[in-house]
């Protein structure tokens, strides 16, 4: 049998799961960090022109209006930390929405060599079943070391995006306990779990997510996805070797 094509030859040089991961690497340095740069910087340049306004006025004032001047001052710069709360917040949920879609992409680009169950993957959340697809369909367990940080800053998303990035969540007014304090109103169990996400207690605690916080996110995210390349790239020459192997002894 004369064996026209070999598709291995042209899988080695296309790898549609590293252009992938380098993919979400560009988009999270230039498009969803530039923007939150941009945003503080211009929310900085605003809070200082107004600054100077007040400063013009503030050493010769004297009584209430050096009293509300005073509080006029300190009212931009806490507006200022909550602008830039409200950034970083919507920052990581962009980040979490790209980290989810770079793994799906992968995982349908896989299909070319192993097909997906159609019935789908066992998992409580997005991520659980992105974790169990690697598993059940090619028997990759993906460790901690690049999975572990996932939890925390999923449910920070959840909250930010299904509550207004109020930490706490209100039970049900069936459920509600008043004589229990705080527990016995709201959810605690993120605020137990993650105090490093939340700053307030009871109704006015609200997930913050630092610099910090997003530094470690955005390496995490992008270690997770090139492993996952990685992997998904080896499973895939493998594959198409032992394709081009066969149709060779055909």
């Amino acid at each position: 049998m004369k064996f026209e094509f070999d598709r291995f030859e042209w899988i080695k040089d296309w790898d549609s799961f590293g252009t992938e991961a380098s993919s979400f690497e560009r988009d999270v340095y230039m498009l969803i960090l530039t923007s939150l740069d941009a945003g503080l910087k211009l929310l900085n340049t605003e809070a200082k022109a107004e600054d100077d306004k007040l400063m013009q006025y503030i050493p010769t004032a004297k009584g209430e209006a050096a009293q509300r001047l005073a509080e006029d001052q300190a009212d931009l710069w806490i507006q200022l930390g909550q602008q830039e709360t409200f950034f970083r917040n919507l920052t990581l949920v962009a980040l979490m929405s790209r980290l989810t879609h770079a793994l799906l992409k992968m995982l349908r680009h896989a299909e070319t060599f192993m097909p997906r169950n159609s019935d789908g993957y066992a998992g409580r959340d997005e991520f659980k079943k992105i974790w169990a697809e690697f598993r059940d369909r090619f028997g990759l367990n993906i460790s901690a070391k690049y999975v572990g940080w996932v939890e925390p800053y999923r449910r920070a998303r959840n909250l930010i995006v299904h509550n207004g990035g109020e930490a706490n969540v209100q039970k049900p007014l069936a459920e509600m306990d008043s004589s229990a304090g705080d527990e016995g109103i709201y959810d605690l169990s993120f605020f137990k779990k993650y105090p490093a996400f939340v700053t307030g207690e009871g109704y006015s605690a609200e997930v913050v997510v630092t610099e910090k916080l997003l530094d470690h996110a955005v390496k995490g995210a992008i270690r997770l996805v090139k492993h996952a390349a990685e992997e998904l790239r080896k499973l895939e020459l493998a594959a198409a070797k032992l394709e081009s192997e066969h149709r060779r002894s055909a």
